[in-house]
């Protein structure tokens, strides 16, 4: 029923992940519209992207709006590809014009969007969500090209507020619409708890400016290729205190693997030489602002005002909410909450 019901996509948001989504979709033979600020940059009729293989796309898109009456009445299915801290308010502006049954989905389960989407839609529409990102896609030129760098080899995804068979055939057309194996999970937790970015990007935040005290930095050093053995004990470590959350939630124990699984990986050591050599991970540097004679941390970036304040601050959370003892997630959380606030950063707190 959903397989052949489902003719009309939005994607809430212009980044990255909209830049890869909103055109593959497209070539699948799916009508996808885009809410973005910022419609008058799009080229709707001959927008380009690029594959891993090296081959370019040119695509027709849907309806381009600033304006959610013009492209979300119309959706079977809406993808909200924004950051964290705007998910509630895309949410409100989205819910007047939601079609009955829509499926509000988020491309970040790992930023709060279930939660989000509870508190704002409660259990009147299905919801979903990816455990990791479907692609690793970046904008090369906005609105008018994007690229997908790497495929996913599995989609984890979590649905909520529908019957089982709902729920499954869901899964299958998220299966056949994206291209790749898709699991079900059977807790929405099991998706918004994630070990990728959550902990990916603050292991590496931390252990880059723990001895940072509002100085001019000369380098800007790329993210992962100068990745240290250092960040990997911390994401090994984060990652561990994740998963003793996980065993005293009432969730599957193994619906995440540890980091070191998932890379197939040993030990710290391995673990940095993978994560340098990750092709579509490559030339990408700190968030930092340009300032005369150097550079300084950009509070304002993802890797803040996401990663800590949204993906760890869940972990943090949770973990005191259940009585789990994680030093580590503690420790990073509150190094990034007070470097944050002391250099004028938004907490939300």
């Amino acid at each position: 029923m959903i397989m052949t019901s489902i003719k009309t996509i939005c994607i809430c948001g212009g980044g990255g992940q909209c830049h890869a989504i909103a055109p593959w979709l497209t070539n699948k033979g799916y009508t996808v519209n885009i809410l973005t600020s910022r419609p008058q940059e799009w080229n709707r009729d001959s927008f380009k992207y690029n594959t891993p293989d090296g081959i370019s796309h040119i695509v027709s898109l849907g309806k381009i709006s600033n304006q959610p009456e013009d492209v979300i009445p119309d959706a079977d299915v809406v993808i909200l590809t924004v950051p964290a801290f705007s998910n509630e308010n895309e949410l409100k502006s989205i819910k007047p014009f939601l079609k009955k049954n829509a499926f509000v989905g988020g491309v970040f389960a790992s930023n709060g969007f279930f939660f989000s989407a509870d508190d704002v839609l409660g259990d009147q529409f299905p919801l979903w969500g990816f455990q990791r990102v479907p692609f690793i896609g970046k904008v090369k030129e906005y609105g008018k090209e994007g690229n997908i760098l790497a495929y996913k080899t599995e989609f984890v995804i979590a649905v909520e507020n529908c019957r089982q068979e709902q729920k499954e055939a869901f899964r299958k057309w998220v299966e056949a619409a994206f291209g790749q194996p898709t699991k079900l999970m059977s807790h929405y937790l099991e998706v918004t708890l994630s070990n990728s970015n959550p902990l990916l990007h603050p292991a590496r935040i931390y252990t880059w400016l723990m001895g940072w005290n509002g100085e001019v930095l000369e380098d800007n050093p790329l993210f992962y290729e100068e990745w240290t053995d250092e960040a990997s004990q911390v994401y090994i470590d984060i990652d561990y205190d994740l998963h003793n959350l996980i065993k005293k939630l009432p969730i599957d124990n193994e619906c995440l693997p540890y980091v070191l699984d998932y890379y197939n990986q040993m030990d710290a050591h391995s673990l940095t030489l993978k994560l340098q050599s990750i092709e579509s991970f490559k030339n990408i540097r700190m968030p930092v602002k340009k300032v005369d004679g150097g550079y300084v941390p950009d509070f304002t970036s993802r890797y803040f005002a996401e990663d800590f304040l949204y993906g760890l601050r869940f972990v943090y959370d949770l973990s005191k909410k259940y009585n789990v003892s994680t030093p580590m997630v503690d420790k990073v959380y509150q190094w990034g909450l007070n470097l944050i606030s002391k250099n004028g950063g938004n907490t939300g707190k």
